[in-house]
């Protein structure tokens, strides 16, 4: 039963993605740059993506083979590009990937696919990196999956969402309820197992979390401004460098080892 509930819901995703991409199209002629990226976050939410931007121009070459999975319009894909890796953009939206064509044009691969089964070959990328893809995918197909297709000693690199706060839980139910993301997204938001199954393979890796208390910042804008309500919220997340009760996190892991595979 729940199997043919992540079916449904994973054409239900694809289509809605479609539509989402099938509005933007007609404003995706220049795409933006990374710094331009950046500027276009809140405030408030921008340290984890500055941090993700700064893991890839560490990791990634100009020799590197990347896999951007769950890339969507290509929003966070710009910096791939600017770093002249050889890039593959994988989406289950094929009218999200013309958004993509239309932005970075033929220099790089299209793969319209499902993240946990691409049917690409084995030992095929230096590198995958993915913003905010994991709850699309079955976790333990994917785990198999990066593993299967990532070179050995390769890296990954993800930005993701946490489901451990209630406040966040909460927040992510009304959305359901309003319909703007489906059950099977809402079920496997990742926890702490995902990031251990990843992880396992790899002999090394960091893992960094953010905003732990960001339902604060409505309240201490008012009192203090933005930029003292930031400042204040990220030396609380500094504290600690990872909580399970933050609102994202960074996991960076290198050097996979196949005899590990799973």
């Amino acid at each position: 039963f729940i199997g043919r509930i992540h079916q449904v819901d994973f054409f239900r995703e694809r289509d809605r993605y479609n539509l989402k991409a099938t509005k933007e199209i007609i404003f995706s002629k220049v795409p933006l740059n990374a710094i331009q990226v950046l500027d276009d976050i809140d405030y408030c939410h921008r340290r984890p993506y500055t941090e993700y931007y700064g893991a890839l121009r560490e990791i990634i070459t100009s020799k590197s083979n990347v896999l951007e999975l769950g890339c969507g319009t290509g929003f966070h894909s710009s910096i791939l590009v600017e770093l002249s890796a050889n890039v593959t953009l994988l989406d289950i939206s094929e009218v999200s990937l013309e958004v993509c064509k239309i932005k970075f044009g033929s220099s790089i691969d299209y793969i319209c696919a499902d993240m946990s089964a691409t049917g690409l070959p084995e030992n095929l990328f230096d590198v995958i990196v993915a913003n905010g893809a994991l709850s699309y995918a079955d976790h333990n197909q994917l785990v198999s999956e990066i593993n299967r297709i990532l070179k050995p000693h390769g890296s990954v690199i993800f930005l993701d969402s946490l489901n451990h706060n209630l406040f966040f839980i909460s927040n992510r139910l009304m959305h359901f309820f309003l319909r703007r993301r489906s059950i099977s997204t809402l079920l496997r938001v990742p926890r702490t197992s995902l990031i251990l199954k990843i992880s396992k393979n790899f002999e090394n890796f960091q893992l960094t979390s953010y905003g732990t208390y960001i339902w604060l910042f409505p309240i201490l804008k008012v009192i203090s401004g933005e930029q003292r309500a930031v400042d204040f919220l990220q030396r609380l997340d500094r504290k600690k460098k990872f909580s399970k009760y933050g609102f994202k996190f960074l996991l960076i892991c290198r050097n996979l080892s196949k005899q590990q595979n799973i």
